[in-house]
Protein backbone atom coordinates (compact mmCIF):
# COMPACT_ATOMS: atom_id res chain seq x y z
CA UNK A 1 0.00 0.00 0.00
CA UNK A 2 1.26 3.80 -1.09
CA UNK A 3 -0.16 6.42 0.41
CA UNK A 4 -0.41 10.54 -0.53
CA UNK A 5 -1.19 13.42 1.66
CA UNK A 6 -3.34 16.32 -0.13
CA UNK A 7 -4.37 19.58 1.51
CA UNK A 8 -6.59 22.17 -0.66
CA UNK A 9 -5.49 25.39 -0.86
CA UNK A 10 -6.28 28.23 -2.73
CA UNK A 11 -8.71 26.56 -4.96
CA UNK A 12 -6.54 23.53 -5.98
CA UNK A 13 -4.97 20.87 -4.61
CA UNK A 14 -0.95 19.97 -3.06
CA UNK A 15 0.41 16.91 -2.91
CA UNK A 16 2.59 16.30 -0.40
CA UNK A 17 4.57 13.30 -1.95
CA UNK A 18 3.86 12.76 -5.50
CA UNK A 19 4.60 9.14 -5.49
CA UNK A 20 1.58 7.15 -6.76
CA UNK A 21 0.67 6.44 -10.14
CA UNK A 22 -2.27 8.56 -10.62
CA UNK A 23 -4.12 5.83 -12.76
CA UNK A 24 -3.70 3.00 -10.37
CA UNK A 25 -4.76 4.95 -7.04
CA UNK A 26 -8.04 3.08 -5.80
CA UNK A 27 -9.50 5.32 -3.24
CA UNK A 28 -9.30 8.61 -1.54
CA UNK A 29 -10.58 9.92 1.31
CA UNK A 30 -11.62 13.69 1.76
CA UNK A 31 -12.24 15.14 5.06
CA UNK A 32 -13.12 18.83 5.78
CA UNK A 33 -15.11 21.96 6.52
CA UNK A 34 -18.92 21.47 5.35
CA UNK A 35 -19.15 24.31 2.93
CA UNK A 36 -16.10 23.33 2.11
CA UNK A 37 -16.74 19.90 1.16
CA UNK A 38 -20.33 20.70 -0.13
CA UNK A 39 -18.24 22.43 -3.54
CA UNK A 40 -18.31 20.10 -6.65
CA UNK A 41 -14.98 22.01 -7.23
CA UNK A 42 -12.82 20.37 -4.63
CA UNK A 43 -13.77 16.92 -5.63
CA UNK A 44 -13.73 17.96 -9.43
CA UNK A 45 -10.49 18.10 -9.13
CA UNK A 46 -9.41 14.98 -6.79
CA UNK A 47 -11.18 13.20 -9.71
CA UNK A 48 -8.45 14.95 -12.35
CA UNK A 49 -5.59 13.92 -10.60
CA UNK A 50 -7.34 10.47 -9.62
CA UNK A 51 -9.64 9.34 -12.45
CA UNK A 52 -10.23 5.77 -11.56
CA UNK A 53 -10.55 5.99 -7.71
CA UNK A 54 -13.14 5.90 -5.67
CA UNK A 55 -13.56 9.38 -3.66
CA UNK A 56 -15.10 9.19 -0.20
CA UNK A 57 -15.71 11.42 2.76
CA UNK A 58 -17.53 13.95 5.30
CA UNK A 59 -16.92 16.76 7.18
CA UNK A 60 -14.60 17.04 10.32
CA UNK A 61 -14.57 19.34 13.01
CA UNK A 62 -10.74 18.87 12.74
CA UNK A 63 -8.71 17.56 9.89
CA UNK A 64 -5.56 15.63 10.78
CA UNK A 65 -3.15 15.15 8.28
CA UNK A 66 -0.55 12.53 8.63
CA UNK A 67 0.74 12.93 12.66
CA UNK A 68 -0.36 16.36 12.64
CA UNK A 69 -3.65 19.09 12.60
CA UNK A 70 -4.12 20.81 9.53
CA UNK A 71 -5.55 24.31 9.13
CA UNK A 72 -6.29 23.55 5.08
CA UNK A 73 -9.91 23.45 4.52
CA UNK A 74 -9.90 20.09 3.12
CA UNK A 75 -7.17 17.11 3.51
CA UNK A 76 -7.08 14.16 1.61
CA UNK A 77 -5.55 10.84 1.72
CA UNK A 78 -4.71 8.98 -1.79
CA UNK A 79 -4.04 5.03 -1.41
CA UNK A 80 -2.66 2.76 -3.73
CA UNK A 81 -3.10 -0.93 -2.80
CA UNK A 82 -0.96 -3.31 -4.68
CA UNK A 83 -3.38 -5.98 -4.30
CA UNK A 84 -7.01 -6.25 -3.68
CA UNK A 85 -10.27 -4.73 -4.76
CA UNK A 86 -11.96 -1.57 -3.72
CA UNK A 87 -16.15 -1.29 -2.80
CA UNK A 88 -18.15 1.53 -1.95
CA UNK A 89 -21.94 1.54 -0.91
CA UNK A 90 -23.47 4.21 0.17
CA UNK A 91 -26.72 4.78 2.86
CA UNK A 92 -28.45 7.99 3.12
CA UNK A 93 -29.85 8.34 6.77
CA UNK A 94 -32.86 10.16 7.92
CA UNK A 95 -33.68 11.94 11.28
CA UNK A 96 -36.22 8.56 11.67
CA UNK A 97 -32.86 6.49 11.57
CA UNK A 98 -32.06 5.02 14.74
CA UNK A 99 -28.36 4.37 15.24
CA UNK A 100 -28.65 1.98 17.97
CA UNK A 101 -30.06 -1.33 17.73
CA UNK A 102 -33.13 -2.09 19.62
CA UNK A 103 -33.46 -4.95 21.66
Amino acid sequence: MKTEDLTYKNQQWQIDDNILDKNKTNLVFIFGDTAEIKKMQSYLSLKEIYPNAHIVGCSSGGNILGDALSNAALVATAIEFEKGSIAVSVKDFTADDDLYTKS
